[in-house]
């Protein structure tokens, strides 16, 4: 009756909840892959840099 409406009208709110947990961390988690790709490709591009210092040191 009215007992299982409000349990089911609360695991409905928790897993809306849940979801909406699960959304913000997919982003924030998407968001420092993105952080990781660019600093390895800063990384890279220092380090081509640097090689081409030595060579024209020499």
């Amino acid at each position: 009756g009215r007992h299982a409406g409000a349990i089911i009208r609360s695991a409905h709110t928790g897993l809306t909840a849940l979801r909406f947990r699960v959304d913000i961390a997919e982003a924030e988690n998407a968001s420092l892959r993105a952080r990781i790709k660019t600093t390895k490709a800063i990384e890279k591009i220092t380090r081509i840099h640097e090689r081409r210092a030595c060579i024209e040191m020499e």
